[in-house]
């Protein structure tokens, strides 16, 4: 039990990683959209290929973003949330402001430079800290975008958007997260798998295709502790903005800790 356990938490993190990364800037201030009832859901034989393109577009053609979000965490009565606000420079690297578990960090990363700091001081990333590229994930749902529904059009910080849900099997979460499970953990017993669900949802700009929202939420079982549900929300602007710049390493590591 205790295996599987470490195993659900592990893909939780996964998930985490790949959807969510990572600067506090004044941004938008309300995040996530609120859930209306029923969901008033409709095909659109042409879902597939608005994800396909979008998530094309996304990684292709936004070089550099804002973005802020959210992971939140629930078993039984506990509840822990995580907040991230950064930006992120395609091909350069990225620097995030992040609250975990109540404490606050920030990490920066230059091509294979990495370093974490928690208040002025900076220390090198160990390897095993450094998380892969925080939005290296999209490109795993193609293979599922056909299942996609449509949802009533929104707008995201004034911008019109189709919104589109993936619903995903835990075998599917597995197919498309798993690849990221250390050898020497168990991947999750078929019972397991079985009862894990995940609702993925992208709101995608209808005028120029880039990915603008994204929220996942995925209920597992937890083994003698009933269910676990696991939130991942946010949203990303100001693609291409003249206005988004990384600190170079060396404006970094003269604060190193000595």
């Amino acid at each position: 039990m205790r295996k599987s356990l470490q195993a659900l938490l592990f893909l939780a993190i996964c998930i985490s990683l790949l959807l969510g990364g990572c600067t506090y800037r004044s941004g938008p201030k309300k995040l996530g959209v609120e859930e209306e009832g029923t969901q008033e859901y409709s095909v659109n034989p042409r879902a597939s290929a608005i994800i396909r393109k979008a998530i094309t577009t996304t990684e292709q053609r936004g070089q550099k973003f804002w973005f802020n979000g959210w992971i939140v965490n629930k078993i039984q009565k506990r509840k822990t949330t995580s907040m991230y606000d950064g930006t992120y420079v395609r091909g350069k690297g990225y620097l995030v402001n992040a609250r975990v578990l109540g404490q606050q960090f920030r990490y920066y990363r230059w091509g294979k430079e990495a370093y974490m700091s928690k208040e002025e001081e900076w220390v090198k990333a160990p390897p095993a800290q450094e998380p892969p590229d925080p939005f290296a994930g999209f490109s795993r749902i193609k293979p599922y975008a056909n299942k996609a529904r449509q949802l009533p059009d929104e707008k995201v910080l004034d911008r019109e958007c189709y919104v589109l849900e993936i619903n995903l099997t835990g075998q599917e979460v597995q197919n498309i997260f798993g690849s990221l499970r250390p050898a020497s953990e168990k991947p999750l017993e078929n019972l397991l798998l079985d009862r894990l669900e995940m609702k993925y949802r992208l709101w995608i700009g209808k005028k120029d295709n880039y990915i603008y929202q994204i929220k996942t939420e995925t209920v597992m079982p937890v083994p003698q502790a009933g269910s676990m549900y696991h939130e991942v929300y946010f949203r990303f602007w100001d693609y291409n903005s003249k206005s988004i710049t990384l600190p170079k390493p060396e404006n970094i590591t003269k604060y190193l800790k000595k």
